[in-house]
């Protein structure tokens, strides 16, 4: 008896396969040919599931930053920050998380770095930075 056992990834629509298989049954005499096809598993299944995305956005976190007076400035870089492209803002926005993020400074340096760092990032026209 002549058994060849396939992996799962291995199709059986391959045209290798095909031909090495015929190969090898030209050797074997038809009375001894028996083709079963096995659905069996192992059980072994991949399952991939959505994980929420936990990170706050920096620009929200920083909002907490900003003095009441500055709050209508801040807005308005805001929106300037919005109308850049899709890779330029995430960009920008990875550098402030990453300064929001580092465990050398302390509270004080973290919310004027990243202010500012906001802001120099903005490039907003008529800014007074």
């Amino acid at each position: 008896m002549l058994l060849f056992v396939l992996k799962p990834a291995v199709s059986k629509d391959n045209a290798e396969l095909k031909s090495e298989l015929m190969q090898i049954l030209k050797t074997v005499p038809d009375k001894e040919r028996k083709m079963i096809e096995s659905k069996q598993t192992d059980g072994k299944t991949a399952k991939f599931e959505t994980i929420k995305d936990t990170i706050t956005d920096p620009y929200d976190q920083i909002r907490s930053f900003v003095n009441a007076e500055d709050m209508e400035y801040f807005n308005q870089l805001n929106t300037h920050m919005e109308t850049k492209d899709s890779v330029e803002q995430v960009r920008c926005k990875a550098v402030v998380y990453a300064i929001l993020q580092d465990k050398e400074l302390t509270q004080e340096q973290k919310e004027i770095l990243a202010l500012s760092q906001f802001e120099i990032l903005a490039r907003m026209p008529g800014s007074d930075y």
